[in-house]
């Protein structure tokens, strides 16, 4: 994903049989305002949740390339090519629902929850500008 702001790949199909965490939710890219020198990446599951920080800045400045490489057994996290994090089935306890049913991709324009609300002091509008998404699957 080339972007800025935060981009998540949530639930998918299981989401209506089995709700959330159960389901899964892979967090690609994570930006606060209130720390904008960080983006995080992470995933959550039940009884399982691990985020990682990407300290690197200028995440405001221009286009950024956000990358996850998805295997049954192990997700990385990568900023511009550089991966910051790898989760693993191992880390996990046996609480891995990221193989075995499809996923959404959803573009989040989340402002506000328990990660900081916005006061007189955050700008509005804001944009979101996406110059790609793009998906490949391994042969």
């Amino acid at each position: 994903i080339r972007d800025r702001y935060q981009r998540r790949v949530h639930g998918g199909d299981s989401i209506t049989r089995v709700g959330w965490p159960a389901c899964g939710e892979i967090d690609i890219m994570y930006y606060r305002g209130l720390d904008p020198n960080h983006v995080e990446g992470g995933v959550f599951a039940p009884k399982f949740g691990k985020t990682c920080l990407h300290k690197g800045g200028g995440y405001t400045l221009g286009f950024k390339i956000y990358q996850l490489i998805w295997t049954s057994s192990k997700l990385q996290f990568f900023v511009d090519g550089q991966r910051y994090c790898t989760v693993t089935l191992a880390q996990s306890g046996g609480h891995w629902p990221f193989a075995g049913h499809k996923f959404f991709i959803l573009l989040s324009f989340a402002i506000g929850g328990n990660r900081g609300r916005p006061d007189s002091s955050t700008p509005f509008p804001q944009d979101m500008v996406v110059d790609y998404v793009r998906v490949y699957r391994q042969l």
